[in-house]
């Protein structure tokens, strides 16, 4: 039962937060706040030294309000980011845009299976497996009246425009779920890649070296087994990097299903900066990647 005291005192704190103003000052009191309830301090943003420190000074510093990363946020618009850096076939095929209540309510997918979710939103998705599936078209039309940046602060969601897309549902010749990595990127060279198993059940997120030595530690999830290095790893790793040129820091998001490549989308943000490292102490190690962006995972391992 302690869980449900600490989900009740979190929605409160949230709630009083709420009231802040939309703007650089009230974001910064927000984004403080909610960092401290996570990580039981304040973050370091002056001066960062930790790996969530550093991604909490990107909030601070303004870089999330640059139009590139607002682009690349949304998730209909990143297709043609993806497009422009990589060329052809590497994003996943839309197959409605829908932007009103009205087309929501006309909509009826002709491709199945698909995947429905907000451009503009996180962490919202519904699979359309068959044509008896009743559509949850209340949800979908309510999402168009949802903010993400009024839910995180995370100012390279602030003024999407709302919308929900259909889109293809990438999955393996059996018609199994595609393989998911996850490849963090400092000034523009791959760092380490994190491999999710089984997203849509007992989720476990492993992490690993660009040579795929796991690591000995998680974010968050819990870390499980091993898993085989991919034939295309390099690609992945070549393709990661030519997307993250532009940033400072950003994750790239693959799916791999028999031996194909596809970008999900580009997080700028993970976990807006509240992912739990254990153990604790890798936040500061991985904190040097960031200063020294020089430096490989392996090298601050040990220190």
């Amino acid at each position: 039962m302690q869980g449900r005291p600490r989900a009740i005192a979190s929605a409160g704190l949230r709630w009083i937060l709420d009231f802040l103003p939309r703007n650089r000052l009230g974001d910064a009191a927000f984004s403080a706040v909610i960092f401290a309830a996570h990580h039981f301090r304040l973050p370091r943003w002056r001066r960062p030294v930790t790996f969530n420190d550093h991604l909490f000074a990107m909030k601070q510093r303004g870089e999330l309000d640059d139009p590139l990363r607002r682009r690349v946020t949304d998730k209909h618009a990143v297709k043609a980011y993806i497009r422009q850096v990589l060329g052809p076939g590497y994003s996943l095929e839309t197959l409605a845009l829908l932007t009103t209540a009205a087309e929501i309510q006309a909509f009826r997918p002709e491709t199945l299976p698909c995947i429905v979710k907000p451009t503009h939103l996180s962490g919202h998705v519904i699979l359309i497996e068959d044509r008896d599936q009743p559509l949850d078209r209340r949800r979908m039309a309510a999402w168009l009246e949802l903010s993400h940046y009024d839910w995180s602060r995370e100012a390279n969601y602030k003024g999407l425009p709302p919308a929900v897309m259909a889109e293809e549902y990438f999955v393996d010749a059996a018609g199994g779920v595609p393989q998911d990595f996850k490849v963090f990127c400092i000034a523009g060279r791959a760092k380490f890649v994190q491999v999710i198993q089984d997203r849509f059940g007992a989720t476990t997120k492993s992490l690993y070296a660009r040579d795929w030595n796991k690591l000995p530690f998680r974010i968050s999830y819990p870390a499980e087994g091993l898993v085989p290095r991919p034939d295309c790893l390099g690609e992945m790793l070549e393709l990661a990097e030519r997307l993250a040129a532009p940033f400072s820091f950003i994750r790239v998001d693959f799916l791999l299903a028999d031996g194909r490549l596809k970008i999900g989308e580009l997080t700028n943000l993970p976990e807006n900066a509240l992912g739990i490292f254990m153990p604790k102490d890798y936040d500061r190690r991985l904190g040097r990647l960031f200063a020294d962006p020089r430096l490989e995972i392996e090298a601050v391992l040990e220190a």
